[in-house]
């Protein structure tokens, strides 16, 4: 029935601020991939523009997917509406064996940078500090969310 159905209601606005929120992980460069560059020379710079045309073509593949299933939700939801139940579950599976430690590695590299910035403090304090912000901001409905990130991103964006 129509009043079932999810309804559009992102302004372009709405639009825009998710669209910043992709660029957030902003982490994967500045944690290891400095790293990668120091470590593996010219060589990795190459392999860094490769997978950003790698993005590029996956973010249009799901542009269309989104035009051809329009769905609220994860991967695991798409997966699931294009191949059927098993795989969306298998899909849901693997994001949270996946998500789990690289949320951990990601709050480790908060708490790396942040005792850089300020030595006295406890990077356990920051790894806890970090997650309990993460949470507390993907609790919010999508809207606050984007919100939240977009503002980010916009600050990283200026600051060049």
């Amino acid at each position: 029935t129509p009043e079932t159905r999810l309804h559009r209601r992102l302004t372009p606005f709405d639009a825009l601020l998710l669209t910043l929120s992709c660029l957030s992980p902003v982490f994967s460069v500045y944690g290891p991939g400095a790293e990668v560059l120091r470590q593996s020379g010219t060589g990795a710079a190459a392999l860094f523009a490769l997978g950003i045309g790698v993005a590029a073509v996956w973010g249009m593949v799901y542009a269309e997917l989104g035009s051809a299933y329009p769905y609220a939700g994860g991967d695991y939801v798409g997966v699931g509406t294009v191949l059927g139940p098993a795989a969306g579950f298998a899909c849901l599976a693997l994001w949270a064996v996946i998500i789990l430690p690289m949320d951990a590695y990601l709050a480790k590299l908060v708490a790396t940078y942040a005792t850089e910035v300020l030595p006295g403090s406890a990077p356990w304090a920051w790894i806890y500090g970090a997650l309990l912000a993460a949470l507390a901001v993907a609790l919010l409905a999508v809207r606050a969310s984007a919100l939240v990130t977009g503002i980010f991103s916009q600050h990283r964006i200026r600051r060049g």
